[in-house]
């Protein structure tokens, strides 16, 4: 056959990478692509930025990833499982492809189909919409072969080569959803774990398998359903993922600000009914949406705007009332002072001063003059015991004198003790801002104590005014401490109210600043979904049209377009057609047979997608309620695919059957068939070599063509015959071996000679292999020579050779 061309495994950004170019060509700020790319690795990354914390690692814009590795079917083991009883066995060739699986009603073959499905994915979408359905639920086990339920998936996969999934359960298992798993590469260790190929994901965005349950649900879903659908194979998920998660946190941010402006408006309106004036000063403060925090929290310490009446009863409570004690020490001080003076002035008086001058004197005579009478009086003698006399009594008097001046001093102190203790009436006591009843009398008996009645006793006075100025002005500051306590009162909870307010507002102004963070990052990210998304959904898109295009024969609608709509729970997609030359919404024009065809349109290139790990679609009974023309395009789009995928297509009709082999490269067709007991088997009915056969076949028997022309046209089939049979050996050998297809084909192509390409199939030199048999080298000359000079020898001897040599080379063991 005729290779498709080499399609190498095409390099494609990361999301992360494609997400981040979008938000650098936009400008986006630091802060904004900060929480985007975080939101795409995950809550807990996310809260880090919003902590404050590191900011996510940025990945290189121009950053490339080859896309994943992908796996062919090579075959499908069966037993015990809904239709099929005793094991069946499919095989299938690993490569590209068309094969065409038919099969009457019941004869098991959508048995196989959900059997494929069920192994790869644990259920099947029919059983899921069935749920409720018990004994459709509990007809999965096999009723005429109950005791073994096991279906084994043969795979080729790129670079791992061949590997088997298994998935069995045990006898009395009821559950289909319970089965044991396990997968094993050829040569390697059996692995016993739940997805062990990693295709849980891919089976939701890239699922390669179609019933025809699921083709007639594709369009009838809801409208959501049908978005994600199509959504899912955008490999958007991520994306999805973060913006949602970016609105789910910005959410909760912006109810503190609401909650905050509320509680401000119910705190000022009470605030403005209190008698205080902290209260009203707050309520001002209050009135603009985003009060002054610092000054309000001010007023809560008591360092804000004063409170004349607080101011005044706080300055009461520090008024230091006379002490009546310390007043009763100081009268008695007094009194013993002036009792002291009083008693040494009187003994004074007699020994005044001149007296003592006098004396001194005549001591003074008597020292120069010796013994002598007295000058004064001129009686008495001055002799020396007048002189001892005189002196002792001159030193009493000095010790006299002495004494007279400390008592003297001692009364000066107390009296200044005494007029200190009298100040004058504290300020406090003279202001009117604040009504209390006890402040007069305070007033009066404070003035009276400061101003002592003219002539009156000071001693007497402190004794007398300090216990009723102090009684006075302690009965004033209780009732000053009172009203304090009483306003205090009033205002604590106040205070603590709006504390409580400062908290919250300054939290709603934090989680403010985080909302509007996260808004400009979800801005950004749905912004950058939406260009992602139409830049991925565009090639579908064209892609849907083509296949459309080709199966809508003879249809009056045309599609036009096809677009995701809406978010949250309004998405839809909006199909675009033509009518006749009237637009409209393609849904509501179309046939049944047409919505399945559009069905088909929208799933083939999602399952087809170059990031798709499934190298194989598999479509269970896709044409019904299609007229003919459109199972010819069917054919057509199934036969494009399968230049590239490996296509297999269970059917009851015969009409796909009819329209493949009409193809210009011929299918592989298997015929299902069913017989008592569950016993089903599949068989070939059409390889493609037997298409070419038969071809030539029919050729060499045509009756009104002329020998000429079949020795010229002859070679060309024949030799198709046996190139189509060498490349679905080399081509299966290889991919089993986990070999890329494209470097697969690319050997294929650059062996542009047919001894070439039979060297690759048969993996040694062929000039020994075709010396084996004489028929071989005759068979290869013909296809050879006769492609460029006309056959020459026998007509029916030569097909007979090469009808050998395609069979030889088939075999395994050739």
């Amino acid at each position: 056959m005729s290779a498709s061309p080499a399609a190498a495994a095409p390099s494609v950004q990361s999301l992360t990478e494609r997400v981040f170019g979008e938000l650098l060509e936009k400008n986006r700020p630091d802060r904004t692509i900060d929480l985007v790319l975080a939101a795409l690795e995950g809550p807990s990354e996310l809260d880090a930025v919003l902590d404050g914390g590191s900011s996510p690692e940025r990945p290189q814009p121009v950053g490339e990833r080859t896309a994943p590795a992908g796996a062919f079917l090579a075959g499908l083991e069966v037993e015990g499982f809904r239709g099929i009883g005793p094991r069946t066995q499919l095989y299938l060739h690993p490569g590209p492809g068309l094969t065409v699986i038919s099969g009457r009603n019941g004869s098991g073959k959508s048995s196989l189909a959900e059997a494929l499905e069920c192994a790869l994915t644990g259920t099947t979408t029919r059983w899921q919409r069935r749920v409720a359905n018990r004994e459709f639920q509990a007809a999965w086990r096999n009723l005429h072969h109950p005791h073994v339920c096991r279906i084994e998936v043969a795979l080729a996969q790129v670079e791992a080569g061949e590997a088997t999934l298994t998935a069995s359960w045990p006898q009395g298992e009821t559950d289909v959803s319970r089965p044991e798993v396990s997968y094993q590469v050829a040569g390697q260790r059996q692995q016993k774990v739940q997805d062990a190929l990693g295709w849980h994901a891919a089976l939701q965005t890239y699922r390669p398998m179609l019933s025809y349950d699921d083709l007639g649900h594709l369009l009838t879903a809801k409208p959501s359903e049908l978005h994600d659908s199509i959504a899912g194979a955008l490999a958007l998920d991520e994306l999805q993922t973060a913006i949602a998660l970016l609105r789910d946190r910005a959410a909760p941010l912006k109810r503190p600000a609401k909650e905050a402006s509320d509680a401000r408006k119910t705190l000022k309106a009470t605030l403005e009914q209190a008698d205080d004036a902290r209260a009203r000063a707050a309520a001002k403060l209050l009135n603009k949406t985003s009060p002054d925090l610092d000054a309000l929290t001010a007023l809560t310490s008591g360092d804000g705007t004063p409170d004349s009446r607080q101011t005044v009863l706080a300055q009461i409570a520090t008024v230091r009332a006379p002490d009546p004690a310390a007043a009763q020490t100081v009268a008695d001080i007094l009194d013993a002072a002036n009792a002291a003076r009083d008693q040494l002035g009187g003994e004074r008086d007699e020994l005044d001063a001149r007296r003592e001058h006098l004396l001194h004197d005549a001591l003074r005579f008597q020292e120069v003059s010796g013994d002598t009478n007295c000058p004064v009086c001129g009686t008495g003698g001055l002799d020396a015991s007048w002189r001892s006399r005189t002196v002792e009594t001159l030193a009493r008097t000095d010790v006299l004198r002495e004494q007279t001046r400390q008592a003297e001093q001692a009364l000066q102190d107390a009296e200044s003790a005494a007029h200190r203790l009298l100040t004058n009436r504290p300020a406090a006591l003279l202001q009117s801002t604040v009504d209390l009843s006890t402040q007069a009398a305070a007033a009066d008996a404070w003035l009276a104590w400061e101003q002592p009645a003219a002539g009156a006793s000071l001693a007497d006075h402190l004794r007398q005014q300090a216990s009723r100025v102090a009684e006075q002005v302690l009965a004033w500051q209780a009732e000053a401490r009172t009203l304090a306590d009483e306003a205090a009162e009033r205002w604590r909870p106040l205070a603590l109210r709006i504390s409580g307010y400062i908290l919250r507002q300054q939290g709603a102004l934090a989680s403010a600043d985080q909302a509007r963070d996260l808004g400009d990052a979800y801005t950004a990210a749905v912004a950058t979904e939406k260009i992602i998304r139409d830049e991925r959904l565009q090639p579908i898109v064209d892609h849907a049209r083509a296949i459309w295009a080709q199966l809508r024969h003879e249809s009056n609608v045309e599609l036009l377009d096809i677009e995701l709509t809406g978010n949250a729970t309004r998405r839809a997609v909006d199909i675009q057609a033509v009518v006749d030359d009237a637009g409209s919404n393609a849904l509501s024009v179309m046939s049944q047979g047409e919505l399945n065809s559009l069905a088909l349109a929208l799933f083939l290139p999602r399952a087809a997608s170059d990031a798709s790990p499934f190298r194989f679609l598999v479509l269970d009974d896709p044409v019904q309620s299609m007229d003919p023309n459109k199972v010819e395009g069917l054919a057509s789009v199934l036969a494009e695919l399968a230049r590239t995928r490996q296509v297999i297509v269970f059917s009851h009709d015969d009409r796909l059957a009819q329209a493949a082999r009409r193809l210009p490269d011929p299918p592989k067709i298997l015929e299902v068939n069913r017989s008592s007991g569950s016993a089903v088997v599949v068989r070939n009915v059409q390889r493609p070599t037997e298409r070419y056969l038969q071809d030539a076949h029919a050729l060499l028997k045509e009756l009104k063509m002329s020998d000429a022309v079949k020795r010229r046209v002859l070679p060309g089939v024949l030799r198709r015959a046996v190139e189509t049979a060498a490349w679905e050996r080399y081509s299966g050998q290889r991919l089993k071996a986990g070999v890329q297809l494209d470097v697969v084909e690319a050997a294929w192509d650059a062996a542009d000679r047919t001894r070439e390409r039979l060297e690759l199939a048969l993996g040694a030199s062929l000039q020994p292999w075709l010396e084996r048999e004489s028929f071989r080298k005759r068979a290869v000359a013909a296809c050879n020579a006769g492609s460029h000079q006309g056959l020459t020898s026998n007509l029916e001897e030569t097909y007979n050779d090469v009808q050998r040599l395609v069979r030889a080379i088939e075999s395994s063991s050739a």
